[in-house]
This record gives C-alpha cells, structure tokens and sequence, in this order.
C-alpha cells in the first residue's frame, strides 16, 4: 500500500508538526522505551510550571506485576513510570479520579482510546477541561490480556512475587524484558518472547478489536516507535512525535531551543512508513468486522473501508487466534507451540498486513 495524503488523514490524523526526537538527557533515556521524549515533555512541561503534576502510569509490585496510574509531582516520580506497559489498565477511570481530587493543572499520558474519552469527558465538564493542559498519546496496536505476561513470566521459571524492578522493553531497537529479583539476582531475554504472541493477536483484549485509532486522534502530542531500517544501527534510539496543534507544536520548539531535544522534521509519509504494518492492521475494523461473523464475535464496523484479499486473510488469522485464546485449555497450549513455529506464523502475518 503506497502512502497517499488520503491514507495519511485516515491512519494518522491532522498533523501540525512531525519530527523524529530524542532526550538529550542519557538519565532520561536509559530504561525509556524509545528516545524518552515523552518522559523528557512531562519534566520540562513540570520544570517550566506549565503543569504541577503529570498523569502517568508505573509497575507496581506484589503477589504480582501491576501498574497503577500515579499523579506524579516530582522529576523523579516521572522518571518511575518511563517505558511501555503491555498489560489493560484503566487510564482514563482513574486519571478523572486524580484530576479532580487535584486542584493544579495536569499532563495526562494516555493510549488513543483513553484521550478520546478524556476529551468527551473534558468538553461535558468545563473544571476538568480547565485542569487538563496537555493530553500526550501512546502509539497503541491493542492491550493484551495479562495472562500473557503471566505465561511468559512461567514460562522463563520467573517467580513475579520476589520481583523489585521490571520492564517490559528496555534497550534497543525490539529491546528486552529485565528485571532484578529480591535476592539481587537479575534476567533479560528478547521482548520478541513475549511481542509475538502480542502482535499475533493472542490474548487481545475483545474491545480493541473494534478499535481504529493507532496514533490517539484526540491529544496534543502522539508518540511511538521509529521501525525504520535505516535507524537500526543508529547509536540512540528515536521517537516519531508530532503535535495536533500550536499549544503544543510550542512546547516541543521550546524544547529543542533550549537542547532538550535533538529533532529533526519529518513528513508524515516518514512516521507512515515507520508504523505501516500498524496502521493498515489497526484501521481496518472492516475486516475484522466481517470475518468476525464466522467466529461468533459481534465486531460493529466503525470505518467501514474496503477489504482486500490480505486483509481477509489476515483477520481471518486475528480472530482464530483471539478465539483460541479465550479458551482454558487451548491458551495452555499456544505456549507449548514451539518457538520456531510460532515465529514463522507470526511472519506470515506481517507480510499479509504490510502491504
């Protein structure tokens, strides 16, 4: 699929300014998922009082793996929540809970979804708009069940109850699930153990299925990964952001006056091309719509856009694998699946869907 302006406003939305970016702060990217801009906006946005707290979400620890949506007040507080989360959390529930037992102005890192209900939320009542300063989008495929995590984690004969630190993807490029245990004791192995079954559809979470918006049409910012071939073997890893409108296309010239941020501009045919397989997979409920009927899943077609053979094909795989997944016994068994084997399936996936 060729990148056209059409196809531009579909997958991504009114764009005012696109760059790709980095922290110049090494503190502010190691652990981050990409190049740390998003956690690198939230301290400026802290540091300068355009904010007096930022909503964001960290892991917590227990009996198991969690996250819980935090107001961060502190540099520091901030610097808790960096790197991505792969598991459901009620962002908007609990970012609305915060806000209002809160009488300063706020930032609110948030998926797609959860910025377009905040912004629904934020237009019926005017104290809440008044709160909410900046609203910051995370590129989102879908949120995976957490017996994922869980499968994999026993998978690797790692016991969640004697963790103190975990991410989901530190390092570069894919990147790596770490941790450290109680005891000192530290793991990491390949984040593709875990994004595979992910990004097969396993384990996804009924309600992004009928979910379009890859990028977060409704925020001020939008930031994601650079899946670029010619940044692979760049040194430090980049964020594509780019801002919906001059609040906060500000913001960014700000940060990058001050050497924040290095950025360079780009056309959104580069972040096309950095998330295409994404963006194709994730618009086309239309797809996964009309197959859905075979499956037994009431998926209702909010963008209603033409279907080709490989995108049939590809739901088709989507909604066997969401299925099986829902099962007992059968989600046991997509672990046992051989890693090999699982892998070249996945790959069949992603030639049906990147073109």
């Amino acid at each position: 699929m060729k990148y056209t302006k059409e196809l531009s406003a579909k997958y991504i939305g009114e764009v005012e300014h696109a760059v790709m970016a980095y922290s110049t702060d090494p503190q502010i990217r190691t652990g981050a998922a990409s190049g740390g801009v998003v956690t690198a906006i939230l301290i400026h946005l802290l540091e300068t009082s355009q904010i007096d707290a930022a909503v964001v979400t960290r892991i917590k620890y227990g009996k198991k793996i969690d996250c819980e949506v935090i107001l961060a007040k502190t540099k520091e507080e901030i610097l808790s929540a960096r790197t991505s989360k792969y598991i459901d959390v009620p962002v908007a529930k609990e970012a609305v809970r915060l806000i209002k037992e809160f009488p300063g102005r706020v930032a609110v890192v948030t998926l797609p979804c959860h910025a377009t209900v905040l912004k629904k939320l934020a237009q019926r009542d005017p104290k809440l708009a008044e709160k909410i300063k900046f609203t910051i989008a995370l590129f989102c495929g879908h949120s995976s069940q957490r017996y994922l995590l869980d499968a994999v984690l026993e998978k690797k004969r790692i016991d969640q109850e004697k963790m103190v630190d975990f991410a989901f993807r530190r390092g570069h490029w894919r990147g790596q699930m770490q941790g450290r245990l109680n005891d000192g004791s530290e793991f990491a192995f390949a984040f593709t153990d875990f994004s595979v079954y992910h990004n097969l559809n396993f384990f996804c979470l009924g309600r992004c299925l009928r979910c379009h918006d890859h990028t977060g049409y409704d925020a001020d910012f939008c930031a994601g990964d650079v899946w670029l071939k010619e940044m692979k073997d760049d040194p430090i890893k980049h964020t594509v952001m780019f801002t919906r409108n001059p609040k906060a296309s500000k913001v960014l010239d700000e940060m990058v006056q001050q050497k924040k941020l290095i950025s360079r501009d780009i056309e959104t045919k580069t972040v096309f091309r950095a998330q295409k397989r994404s963006f194709i997979y994730h618009y086309n409920v239309t797809a996964r719509s009309k197959v859905g009927k075979f499956y037994g899943v009431k998926i209702k077609d909010t963008v209603k856009t033409k279907v080709r053979w490989n995108d049939w094909l590809a739901a088709h795989i989507i909604m066997i694998n969401y299925k099986l997944s829902r099962n007992e016994k059968t989600r046991r068994w997509i672990m046992k699946i051989p890693r090999p084997i699982i892998y070249v399936y996945f790959l069949f996936l992603k030639f049906l869907q990147n073109f």
